[in-house]
């Protein structure tokens, strides 16, 4: 998922501290993760979809 996230180093305090200020400086690059986050997750986490999954195992 790096279209739609940043990721930094685990534990690595100056990698996230970087990561940080370089998306405050460049705030269309945050427009387009938020966009791509949103459409990901919307898609991905689906109520309908869910429940009809759902309600396939049930019938199982």
């Amino acid at each position: 998922m790096p279209d739609k996230a940043v990721c930094f180093q685990k534990g690595n305090i100056e990698d996230l501290k970087s990561k940080l200020a370089e998306l405050l400086e460049n705030q269309e690059e945050v427009e387009a993760l938020r966009k791509g986050a949103r459409e990901y997750i919307c898609e991905k986490y689906n109520w309908d979809k869910v429940t009809e999954k759902t309600l396939q195992i049930y019938e199982k």
